[in-house]
């Protein structure tokens, strides 16, 4: 091997994580770049006459008709994109999408440093958590390829699972409100704080006030240009009844059921859901354990992974939160078994393909795909179980 080798392998090995993360930008990018020209059936038919009703009432005084079944933060954003060029808002749409994955990605390696830092881990493969979630195609489709916006809201909710960690409760519960904004889906954290609250006791619950708080704020754009504040803060309401089925494309327990008689089963589905919770629940408290900051990711994990798996009425893209909770989690604690995440993804993305290109090869009813999914559910609460038992100590 001559001297030039050895010195390549030198730095090769000095600044390996720098490697690693450049992958993950300048790849994730490049990857990124490769869908801003794809434009989608939900392009065309929702997000193109949203903004172009937008555009014909100015703008931002288009706020106040009742269009798009998004909350108003979003609206905003489209409203701020029909003061460029038209031909130039698909990339716009999709430019917002791909900062917040990027905020996204670089949140939850903040996540992993901290976890990995706590348990005695090596707190540089936060590095390799950057770059796999840039890389990950659920990650790298869902605004460059699709347009959509699932990456705003995770994004924030995110930034609430780091405060939270870190014990800043109030930015937590701020960037919960912000995430609420954008989605209600961001709502699925919500039992895990209430949870740390009740076995950890070191926060105040009144905390929470800025998360609705941060709803009544975001719908003020639309009611300051003259929309009813009744039809603006019931806009979640309507969501939530606007579509006729149990399962959008997510490979779930609702596989199993009738999909298009959403009504017959949509309760069921939800105190279905609670139940599950309201038993890890009180697993917890009747054990009187006091949460250590991996059970909290543990649970956040769990938790997302539960609402995917039986709440009714949601899309595939909605489970943004627990396949990024669930790369996390393996690569800190059990990096063999990052692959059960890599799984999570494909599961989704095989549904995001079929959708998004006409005539690929997909499952067409997910039935077994979705058998996959549960059983990966059911090992991650075993493991999240085996795990608090073992680094969450019983205040008896």
């Amino acid at each position: 091997m001559s001297i030039l080798e050895d010195k390549i392998i030198d730095i090769i090995k000095k600044y390996f994580w720098v490697i690693v993360i450049m992958v993950g930008l300048v790849g994730g990018l490049s990857a990124r770049s490769k869908g801003l020209y794809l434009v989608s059936d939900d392009w065309n038919e929702y997000l193109l006459p949203w903004m172009t009703t937008l555009y014909e009432n100015t703008g931002f005084k288009g706020l106040a008709l009742d269009i798009g079944n998004y909350y108003i933060p979003y609206m905003t954003l489209l409203a701020i994109g029909t003061y460029l060029d038209p031909q130039y808002w698909l990339l716009y749409v999709k430019a917002i999408s791909i900062f917040f994955e990027i905020v996204f990605c670089i949140t939850s390696a903040l996540v992993g440093k901290k976890l990995l830092k706590e348990n005695g881990g090596d707190e540089r493969w936060a590095s390799a958590i950057f770059t796999i979630l840039m890389l990950s195609p659920m990650v790298v489709v869902d605004g460059a390829f699709w347009a959509q916006c699932d990456y705003i809201y995770s994004a924030f909710a995110m930034l609430c699972i780091y405060f939270f960690i870190n014990e800043r409760y109030i930015l937590a519960m701020n960037m919960l409100g912000l995430a609420y904004g954008f989605k209600q889906q961001a709502l699925i954290l919500l039992p895990i704080i209430i949870l740390v609250w009740i076995c950890n006791r070191n926060f105040s619950i009144w905390k929470l006030i800025f998360v609705p708080l941060w709803y009544y704020i975001c719908g003020l754009p639309a009611i300051i240009a003259g929309r009813p504040a009744e039809n603006v803060y019931t806009i979640y309401k309507r969501q939530g009844n606007a579509f006729g089925q149990l399962s959008m494309n997510l490979p779930n327990i609702y596989r199993y059921f009738p999909n298009q008689n959403k009504d017959d089963f949509f309760i069921w589905g939800l105190f279905a859901t609670a139940a599950i919770l309201l038993v890890l629940a009180y697993w917890l408290v009747e054990k009187n354990y006091k949460l250590s900051n991996s059970a909290i990711l543990g649970l956040c994990m769990c938790s997302t992974g539960i609402c995917g798996m039986f709440l009714p009425a949601l899309h595939e893209r909605y489970i943004a939160l627990y396949v990024g909770f669930a790369y996390i989690y393996f690569l800190v604690f059990d990096k063999k078994k990052t692959v059960l995440a890599g799984i999570l993804d494909t599961l989704v993305c095989i549904t995001y393909f079929g959708f998004l290109y006409e005539g690929a090869s997909h499952v067409a009813e997910y039935h077994y795909v979705a058998i996959v999914h549960l059983l990966i559910l059911f090992y991650i609460i075993h493991e999240v179980v085996v795990m608090i038992k073992n680094t969450s100590a019983s205040c008896t």
